[in-house]
């Protein structure tokens, strides 16, 4: 599942059970959606069985980050006007959970991955709500990522089923309305992983060059060219690899990792050498979004903390910095810190150094409420603000 995504406006979503929350990391404001919308929808409409709890499986922006894409344990997806807070358009296509989704680059075609093992386009644009399905993957799709670069047709697919395909949407026959179940196959196949790939990530810069991440018997990053399916390089990370994310000059990209280091690590390319180890969290790294301006790196994990890193530097060249070598900690109240609490979600900052930031209801766990002495944690608030500037933990 892809449960955490940070918009080019600068607020990062994230997924908690059934609801998503939004955070301003301008502002510090945390807004919660809806939980059942009715107002402003277009496309077909399914409803649950009453004795089953809707949860929120993945979520993605759109590239301009008006809108929010949001998919769901019953199949279902919900794309959202975030300012109006109304689902614009529903529909429920697939028969199991949603859990990646992606966006092309002009925001107007949604590509959603499913545990049924089939693909979903549905170009917004069209009037008749027509919906494409691909099958090519035999099991749970768990990884899904559109080119980011300007009329690119291309999109990467990983699943369950250790493949990495490659697509092209021209291949899709124009015409029709309702779902089509497409003839079309990927461009490429690609079968080099022995494990599930969830980490996939296009080269700003390149527009054929591809990285993935195999899981916890493959462990390995490849990178691929995508105009002749060749693995251009590959090395062994020696942990499953749960994320990728390139720095915005193409220069260096983050990994996270899963058994056995539960870490990340930055690297330089082409050489692929190790520049730096980020660690701190004690479990799977599952999901990775990079800030606008491209220098930080927000992180979430089964330890049920998100922690934001300062890993790039803002310009052409860019630069990764060390693990921090010293850390303070605090188990007091939000209100001795500086701290806020909005609907049951509560965060703590030291207001000479740092920024709030939210900590959250626990993604992975039954947990929340507001903060009670009975609850307490310990929140770390690292010394050198270029590094991680702040570590917030679930409850």
């Amino acid at each position: 599942m892809n449960l955490m995504d940070w918009s080019t406006r600068g607020v990062i979503a994230v997924a908690l059970q059934s609801s998503v929350y939004l955070w301003d990391s301008t502002t510090c404001k945390i807004t919660q959606l809806p939980p059942h919308p009715t107002e402003g929808l277009r496309g077909a409409s399914v409803a649950m069985p009453a004795t089953t709890e809707k949860v929120v499986c993945s979520v993605s922006w759109t590239p301009d980050g008006q809108s929010l894409a949001v998919g769901a344990n019953d199949g279902g997806v919900d794309t959202w006007d975030v300012e109006a807070r109304q689902v614009v358009r529903r529909w429920h296509k697939h028969s199991r959970r949603v859990g990646s989704l992606s966006w092309t680059t002009d925001g107007k075609v949604l590509v959603s991955g499913s545990k049924d093992a089939t693909i979903s386009l549905q170009d917004l644009r069209d009037p008749s709500d027509t919906i494409h399905i691909l099958r090519a993957h035999t099991q749970e799709i768990c990884g899904l990522r559109c080119s980011p670069h300007r009329g690119s047709v291309y999109f990467a697919s990983g699943s369950n089923d250790n493949q990495l395909l490659v697509w092209d949407r021209r291949q899709l026959r124009s015409g029709g309305s309702g779902t089509i179940t497409s003839d079309a196959q990927p461009v490429f196949c690609l079968n080099q992983h022995r494990a599930a790939v969830k980490a996939i990530a296009w080269h700003p810069i390149q527009s054929s060059l591809l990285a993935s991440g195999g899981g916890t018997e493959d462990k390995t990053l490849r990178f691929w060219n995508t105009l002749t399916g060749e693995c251009v390089r590959h090395f062994n990370t020696q942990s499953q690899v749960c994320g990728v994310l390139w720095n915005h000059a193409g220069t260096e990209l983050v990994s996270s990792h899963g058994f056995s280091k539960n870490q990340l690590s930055i690297w330089k390319y082409p050489s692929l050498r190790r520049v730096a180890d980020l660690t701190g969290h004690t479990s799977r790294v599952l999901h990775l979004c990079l800030s606008p301006d491209g220098e930080t790196v927000a992180s979430a994990a089964g330890d049920e903390t998100i922690r934001f890193w300062r890993c790039f530097s803002p310009g052409p060249a860019a630069g990764a910095v060390q693990t921090p070598t010293t850390t303070f900690s605090s188990s007091t109240s939000p209100s001795q810190r500086g701290g806020f609490r909005v609907g049951g979600i509560s965060g703590w900052a030291d207001a000479s150094s740092f920024s709030p930031l939210p900590s959250l209801v626990p993604t992975y766990s039954c947990g929340g409420g507001d903060w009670s002495p009975a609850k307490s944690t310990t929140s770390n608030l690292y010394a050198d603000p270029t590094t991680i500037f702040q570590e917030v933990g679930f409850r």
